[in-house]
């Protein structure tokens, strides 16, 4: 689970991004895609280390690293479940 400090709170998704798009430099983005494959993995990865329910990760994201995803991230809720 990741532990969010202060200090570190922009270094270690970053981190993790960067670890991920020097990996998948070539990997191409679908002409369709509004994200790239490195930032779709990026929030899986970030997603399956923070734990706990997808709306609940999705503000976290949303709040702290929205600037930092392409702006065509927001689209992201389309695919949460109604309550």
């Amino acid at each position: 689970m990741l532990v969010s400090h202060p200090a570190d709170d922009m270094s270690e998704p970053y981190n993790v991004f960067c670890l991920v798009d020097d990996q998948m430099q070539e990997v191409p983005k679908h002409s369709q895609a509004k994200l790239y494959p490195s930032e779709l993995v990026t929030i899986g990865l970030l997603f399956a280390l923070k734990g706990g329910h997808f709306r609940t990760f999705y503000r976290w994201l949303k709040r702290d690293y929205e600037a930092l995803l392409s702006s065509e991230a927001c689209c992201i809720p389309v695919f949460l479940p109604s309550q």
